[in-house]
Formats: C-alpha cells, sequence, structure tokens
C-alpha cells in the first residue's frame, strides 16, 4: 500500500515538475513589440506599394504586394508557432547539418535558378512553383546557430590563436566568400558585424579581431573598390549632390520624402515620393514613405520599437541559462538591430547604401521569415531565463537547466533536467530506505533496562 502511494507522489511531482516548465512564461513584451512591428509593416506596404504594384501588375491591380507580404506574414507567424515550442538545444545538437544546409543554399546562387531581379547581386533564388527565396537572409540563421554552438564547445580556448581564433575566422571566411562571390556589400556588413559583437561577448581576445579586421578591411577595400558601383554609393554618401539623378538619387528621393512629412506627416496614403519618385518605396526605403505619412513623431516609434528589441534581447542573453544560449540571443539581437539601425540610417543620409532592408517592416518574404525564426528561438531561450522562468529561488531552489559550462545531448524527455534528476533520485532512495526491514532494538533498551 505504502508503494502505491508513494508512486502516485512520485508521478505527481514529476507532472508538477513538467507543469511548471510548461509555464514558464516568454518575454512577452518582446512576443508584442515583434508583433506590431509586423502587422505596421504590412499596413505600411498597402500604401508605399500602390503605385508600384499598379505598374508592375500593367493596372491590374494595386494591391499586389500588399497580398503578398500578407500571405508571408501568414506562414511566418505558423513558423513563430512551431519553432517558439522547439527547445533551443534543439539547435545546438543539429549546428552541424544547420551550418552545411545554408552554405549549400548560399551556393545555389550560382545555378541557373539564380536571378538577380534587377539589381547587381544575384541574390534570389527561383525555384519553380515556389516563391523566390533570398538565401543569404535564410543563412544567417545557420550562421548564428554555428557561430554560438562553437563558441560555447571552445570555452577559454577561444582566446587561444590556433585553437579558437583561426576555426572561428575560417567559418566566418566561408559565408563571406559566397557573399563576395554575389556580391552583396550589405551582406557582407551584416555577417561581419553579427560575427564581431558575439565574438566579443564570448570574451575572444579582441587583439586578435583588431588584426583579423584590419587585414580583412583592407583585402575587403581591395576588391570592392573594382566594383564600379560601391565605388559610385561611397561617392554619393561623401557627395550627395554630385550625381542626383543617377547613384544618389535614391537617397535624394529619400530626404525629401523625410524633410516634406514634418512633425505630423501627409496622412497615411498620402505620399507623394511614392508616386514613382522614390525607388523602392515598399522595400528598403519603406522608412522615407513612413516618415512622408506619419511624420517625424509618430515614425518616431519604429526607433523606439527597435530600441525595445535591443533591451529584451540584451536582458535575455544577460539572464541565459547557459553559454550556448546568451550568445543566440546575442548574435539574434546583434543581426536584428544592425540591420535595422544601418537601414535607417542609409535612408537618413547617415550611412553609405548598403541595400539592407529594414526588419519586419519592409516588403520581402525571406527577410520576413528568416527574422521571426529567428525571434521565436529568441523567445523560446526566454522560457528558461532566470528573469522569466518559474523556476525562482523558494520555489525549487536554483535554476534548473543544465551547467553554464556544458550543454549535455538531448534526451528523450526535453525537460528532464538536473533538478528533476536530483528529485527522482531522492525519491528512489527514500522508497528504498522504506521497503528496507527495520532492525528491531534489544530488549534492554525497549524495558529501559
Amino acid at each position: 500500500m505504502s508503494s502505491k502511494l508513494f508512486s502516485r507522489r512520485k508521478k505527481h511531482l514529476v507532472a508538477k515538475k513538467f507543469q511548471s516548465l510548461e509555464a514558464a512564461k516568454f518575454d512577452r513584451v518582446l512576443a508584442i513589440t515583434v508583433f506590431g512591428l509586423m502587422l505596421f509593416g504590412v499596413i505600411m506596404i498597402s500604401s508605399a506599394s500602390a503605385i508600384n504594384s499598379f505598374f508592375n501588375t500593367k493596372g491590374q491591380a494595386t494591391d499586389y504586394y500588399f497580398w503578398n507580404q500578407l500571405s508571408s506574414l501568414i506562414i511566418a507567424l505558423i513558423a513563430w508557432i512551431i519553432v517558439q515550442r522547439i527547445p533551443y538545444r534543439f539547435w545546438y545538437n543539429y549546428r552541424l547539418p544547420i551550418v552545411i544546409f545554408s552554405l549549400l543554399l548560399l551556393a545555389t546562387v550560382f545555378t541557373p535558378l539564380r536571378s538577380d531581379y534587377g539589381t547587381i547581386a544575384r541574390g534570389w533564388l527561383n525555384i519553380p512553383f515556389l516563391p523566390s527565396i533570398q538565401p543569404s537572409e535564410i543563412a544567417k540563421i545557420g550562421f548564428i546557430i554555428y557561430l554560438a554552438g562553437l563558441f560555447d564547445k571552445m570555452g577559454g580556448r577561444l582566446r587561444d590563436l590556433k585553437e579558437g581564433f583561426l576555426p572561428f575566422i575560417i567559418i566566418v571566411g566561408f559565408f563571406l566568400i559566397f557573399l563576395i562571390a554575389e556580391p552583396d556589400f550589405g551582406s557582407i556588413l551584416l555577417y561581419g558585424l553579427i560575427a564581431i559583437s558575439m565574438f566579443f561577448v564570448a570574451n575572444g581576445n579582441m587583439w586578435h579581431m583588431v588584426g583579423a579586421a584590419t587585414f580583412g578591411s583592407v583585402l575587403f577595400i581591395s576588391i570592392m573598390s573594382q566594383k564600379k558601383y560601391i565605388v559610385q554609393r561611397f561617392t554619393a554618401f561623401l557627395n550627395p549632390g554630385s550625381d542626383p539623378s543617377g547613384i544618389g538619387y535614391q537617397i535624394q528621393q529619400a530626404l525629401i520624402a523625410i524633410g516634406s512629412g514634418g512633425f505630423f506627416g501627409y496622412g497615411f496614403g498620402n505620399s507623394r515620393q511614392k508616386f514613382a519618385y522614390l525607388p523602392e518605396a515598399q522595400g528598403d526605403a519603406i522608412f522615407a514613405v513612413a516618415a512622408e505619412e506619419l511624420g517625424f513623431i509618430r515614425v518616431t516609434l519604429i526607433i523606439i520599437a527597435f530600441i525595445i528589441i535591443a533591451w529584451r534581447g540584451m536582458k535575455i542573453a544577460e539572464n541565459a541559462p547557459d553559454r550556448f544560449a546568451r550568445y543566440l540571443a546575442t548574435g539574434i539581437v546583434s543581426w536584428i538591430c544592425i540591420e535595422a539601425f544601418i537601414n535607417m540610417g542609409v535612408i537618413m543620409a547617415i550611412l553609405p547604401n548598403t541595400g539592407l532592408t529594414l526588419p519586419f517592416i519592409s516588403y520581402g518574404g525571406s527577410s520576413l521569415l528568416s527574422k521571426t525564426i529567428a525571434i521565436a528561438i529568441l523567445l523560446n531561450i526566454s522560457r528558461h531565463t532566470r528573469e522569466t522562468s518559474n523556476y525562482r529561488r523558494g520555489q525549487w531552489g536554483a535554476h534548473p537547466t543544465f551547467s553554464r559550462r556544458t550543454i549535455p545531448a538531448q534526451k528523450k524527455g526535453n525537460f528532464i533536467n538536473k533538478w528533476s534528476h536530483r528529485l527522482l533520485a531522492w525519491v528512489k532512495n527514500r522508497k528504498r530506505d522504506e521497503d528496507k526491514p527495520r532492525p528491531r532494538r534489544p530488549l534492554s533498551s525497549r524495558t529501559g533496562r
């Protein structure tokens, strides 16, 4: 009878532990902010893309880009729901197949399926009966996952030149070679900045990074100086009025849109510059259209939203349960926020033109899907942080996740960790003690003699 009661008690304790883990809350501030940007992006595209939709469909529709982005949003939300339920340890265990797939995906742009869509970079992949894919966007996920796993595995060896820094440079170099061959100047810059931010958080040797950055910059400048369009972009940045009808045309029109919007804007849907004046009004330059229609005061909310994403993401990284989670969160936040501020800096003529989009807002299915998956991974990490987890001191003791130093191999039970094993061991030991026959005391001790 006692063994049955004890078995029930054991099942109750284990079930309670599973329920507590399932009930761990994700970062709602981050989720609401990102979801709001996604909805705002679809609404903004319906206004910014009306004229381009009319011309591209030969007068058949003014909402072509809107419906495409809406369908991409639905797919991205489905991916969000699925990926958020996948324990982030899964990505550590499968980091090698993921990075191989990412590199193969980048290599496909050199096949007959590639497309440039009128741009310099051959960065799109056209698969029959499927929407076009931008491999450099999807590959960023594999790039960040593999670097996070690499840094976690190396630990203190990352500061060693041969055993730590050299493997890091090799994997980054593989990705950059494909991007240089496209060529995609904006993605090269973004990949490099993501790698530097993760290396810095992983406590790498910064002198190694300074030396590699110096050598890489010289090599990069020597290669890119042979690309005429790169030289023209820098010339237009340094002297915007040098070619107002050529390479500097988009920036000039974007500045006109931002300036004419004033503090309160013309009102939603009333942009002037989207009438074939501003190139890529629904893409790279959507921030300018938003500033023209909504005004400076309201468009500042976009900047605040990305600041919130950076803040919450860094909090998740700071309270991450292990090193891999910390590096993964750092890479994701760096990717999204660096790309956002570069895009806004380009539109305001603070930075040279890079061709990067505004995350969650600009038109593009690959960009939206990849960044939504990244945010879903970040939200899953937030379930296990010391700040948001239900396992706080006083309830189950210290945080129940695995060690900061190592990550155990994934087992059948994704949520069974160190503390659940300790609990089960305690239950088994207690049951074993109860089943043992108790020794009878001597007669003298019972009679008091």
